[in-house]
């Protein structure tokens, strides 16, 4: 197989005919068709006017015809590589098909950056609206103008690429400036959420001085609330604040534990005042109790020493008497009853 065969077959299996191929019958006139006057170039007219079906140029029509430029652009460089294995062999066809598809890319291309010319307008006029409002203190309009710019942008084809280059310089401009104009504002609210802090610690350590623990609770919670809302990037601020909240944390701490202790021991010594009134009140009734208890035994003791006596059994009743005094030493009728036990016996 010698090189002009082996191109051939190449240059067949990727779809483009050759100056060998037999059936070609091409037919385009390239100033014609670059002096087509329609509105909208039809790139199926390509085909018609071609007597092969070429993959290339079919998928670089359609990404046209989709508005896919891009795309269009990568087949393109694909047919010059193409063009490039033919080294310097002349094909007519190739030359008059990529003739043909020239014309047609610049009538198509002058359309669409037509149309990026007006995106581009307009770019440069909503940046200028963005950047009023931007002096006038409307971020959050200034960033749904920017928004806006950013869609467009994304509607100019890559295939532009200085202009789109140029373009995107002033969007990263005014990308920095939304930036600059955001981060002065945070700072100029943490700022102030600095102060608001300062003033409630402040507020917080005074009424500790006051003894007023329960509107320095109130004071630190809120400081807490605010120090909360602190955003990163800040640390230096919130580390300064941090330990002065610390303190006050500490000293509220250590005031509501003993706080807690004085009311359990509170509670301890009303339980123990309550159980001393109980056996108070039980020892009283035991005391009241107990001289009646006697009074009843101590008869009863001379009583059975007098049975005992009558019936001659005098140890029992000498026992009994001796019980009894024992019971009440100065009963009187206790001791005239051990008188006469011990006469008796």
């Amino acid at each position: 197989m010698d090189v002009d065969e082996f191109l051939d077959r190449e240059l067949s299996e990727l779809g483009l005919v050759t100056d060998k191929a037999k059936d070609a019958n091409i037919s385009v006139s390239a100033g014609a068709d670059a002096n087509k006057g329609a509105d909208n170039v039809n790139f199926n007219d390509l085909k018609s006017e071609t007597s092969s079906s070429s993959p290339l140029f079919e998928n670089i029509a359609s990404n046209f015809n989709k508005g896919s430029i891009e795309d269009a652009d990568k087949y393109y460089s694909q047919l010059w590589q193409i063009l490039f294995q033919q080294k310097l062999k002349w094909s007519k066809e190739l030359y008059d098909q990529m003739i043909t598809l020239n014309n047609h890319l610049i009538e198509a291309l002058g359309r669409s950056y037509s149309e990026s010319k007006k995106s581009a307008a307009r770019i440069y006029e909503l940046i200028k609206n963005a950047r009023d409002s931007l002096k006038e203190g409307k971020k959050e309009a200034s960033y749904k103008i920017y928004s806006e710019i950013e869609e467009l942008d994304r509607s100019i084809p890559s295939v532009f690429f200085e202009e789109k280059r140029v373009i995107r310089e002033q969007i990263n401009m005014l990308s920095e400036e939304l930036r600059i104009a955001t981060n002065n504002e945070l700072v100029k609210r943490v700022s102030a959420l600095v102060q608001d802090i300062n003033k409630l610690i402040d507020k917080a350590n005074a009424m500790i001085n006051f003894n007023d623990f329960a509107n320095a609770v109130l004071s630190y919670n809120q400081c807490l609330e605010s120090y909360n809302q602190m955003p990163e990037g800040f640390l230096m601020s919130k580390t300064s604040l941090g330990l002065r909240i610390l303190e006050i944390y500490k000293v509220i701490s250590i005031h509501s534990e003993i706080m807690s202790l004085q009311e359990q021991i509170g509670r301890h010594t009303l339980a123990l005042r309550s159980h001393v009134k109980a056996a108070t009140h039980v020892l009283a009734a035991q005391n009241k109790a107990e001289p009646a208890a006697k009074s009843l035994l101590l008869r009863a003791k001379k009583e059975r020493a007098k049975k005992n006596m009558d019936k001659g059994f005098y140890n029992e009743a000498y026992k009994d008497i001796e019980q009894a005094l024992q019971i009440e030493p100065h009963d009187v009728e206790a001791k005239v009853i051990h008188a006469k036990i011990k006469t008796m016996q």
